[in-house]
């Protein structure tokens, strides 16, 4: 089924929201692509009204947003020339995690299993997750190892251990659920209540004889829901640094790893859209001087990394995906500032490019709510970077089958070369 709507749509930005918006809201919707004065969906069962009156009310609401082009800064199929572009970041630090990654892979690629051991391999576990097998998992293990070194060494960064939940007193007061509600997924054990303890199981029984509910009548046995599935990691960082007071000399600075989950409805896959995901996050929280300069340093790691990693890759100005009423808002705000950068990784299996990492300033979005200062009684301001894990891995595993090589050997050896090298980002000078 191919529906067209009369309603031109040139700007990126906008694009890229309806797009989201649409599979979002509609799972059944398969394809959405823009002409000149057309958006045009494809899918099962849609109802023409309905969507009509939805393209017209996004568009409608985002018509005034200006297009402002794409920041690049940094290209690789443009690198500059020797010594024309000094990277900020800390070469020491990414030198010995390099080298500590190196180690890594080496012992990965010598602990595959014996061919007695059945491969199992890397293959969807259901809608939106995936299970790895030995070599993508060993690639999630060191790339996540790397980043925590380098986040250690740079900046002496504490690490953290969370769960898989949040309150969502928390995501609440740090303003997410007013942001981003598309992203949560509320937790809700059942009913303790004996009443309703007792009656679901024949309920159950009764409804899910292919092993789900067939219907929303499973809601009247679940218990009030007090947490989320991590949305975001960083969200965990800020109760910790409540009321903190930073220093320019001193400021806060947190790493942690963990699984984020964001059911993206119709936009889900096995590949860049993931139900649950690995994230390795670094959170910095202090004065606008520091956060700045900090900044320019972890943009610069980010370019280092992907070109120790061999990717063909941009640093770029990007937008989140906003839902709220206050979204155009929220969306010139990011397309105006360098409050959003992104390492787009061109996928080598589609061409196109994937988000594999971000670097964002909050401002002070986090750190009013939860009351962080600096010494002299501002505000103190806040910044995350986040690495995808998943995302990254499989450009590396596309990459590798590009090459006829196993992953874990083929990205060992860029490595060692680069190190070698020591000319290129992150190399010493």
């Amino acid at each position: 089924m191919r529906l067209s709507f009369g309603r031109a749509v040139g700007n990126p930005a906008v694009q890229g929201t309806l797009r989201t918006q649409l599979r979002f809201h509609y799972p059944r919707i398969t394809e959405v692509t823009f002409t000149d004065d057309t958006v045009e969906v494809v899918g099962e069962g849609l109802d023409e009204a309905e969507l009509s009156a939805f393209v017209q009310r996004v568009t409608r609401t985002f018509a005034a947003l200006p297009n402002v082009p794409v920041r690049v800064r940094y290209d690789s199929a443009a690198r500059p020339a020797a010594g024309a572009w000094v990277p900020s970041h800390d070469a020491e630090a990414f030198d010995a995690a390099a080298r500590s990654l190196a180690a890594d892979l080496e012992e990965a690629a010598a602990d595959r299993p014996a061919r007695r051991t059945p491969d199992v391999g890397s293959r969807p576990a259901g809608r939106g997750l995936n299970v790895y097998g030995h070599d993508e998992a060993s690639l999630h293990r060191v790339l996540d190892h790397f980043l925590r070194r380098y986040f250690q060494r740079a900046y002496g960064a504490q690490e953290l251990r969370v769960p898989s939940m949040i309150p969502t007193a928390v995501v609440d007061r740090a303003g997410y659920i007013e942001t981003a509600r598309q992203h949560l997924s509320f937790v809700s054990p059942l009913d303790p209540a004996p009443g309703p303890f007792e009656e679901f199981l024949p309920y159950w029984r009764e409804t899910a004889s292919q092993g789900s509910a067939r219907d929303a009548g499973i809601h009247a046995y679940l218990g009030i829901p007090r947490d989320v599935l991590n949305p975001a990691l960083c969200l965990h960082c800020y109760p910790l640094l409540e009321s903190a007071v930073v220093t320019a000399a001193t400021p806060a600075v947190l790493t942690l790893t963990g699984s984020c989950f964001r059911d993206e409805s119709g936009n889900l896959n096995h590949a860049e859209r993931l139900r649950e995901f690995a994230m390795r996050e670094a959170v910095v929280v202090g004065t606008p001087e520091t956060v700045d300069r900090v900044h320019g340093e972890l943009a610069d790691f980010m370019i280092a990394t992907a070109e120790l990693l061999g990717l063909d890759f941009r640093l770029e100005s990007a937008t989140d995906i906003f839902f709220n009423d206050g979204a155009p808002q929220l969306l010139f705000s990011q397309l105006l500032s360098d409050n959003k950068f992104e390492l787009a990784v061109q996928d080598p299996a589609t061409g196109q490019s994937v988000a594999t990492a971000s670097l964002n300033k909050h401002q002070t979005h986090f750190t009013e709510p939860f009351g962080m200062k600096t010494e002299d009684g501002r505000p103190a301001v806040s910044l995350c970077v986040g690495f995808g894990i998943d995302r990254l891995a499989l450009a590396l595993v596309r990459g590798a089958a590009g090459r006829q090589a196993p992953v874990l050997e083929s990205l060992r050896d860029a490595v060692v070369e680069h190190l070698a090298t020591r000319s290129g980002p992150g190399g010493t000078r």
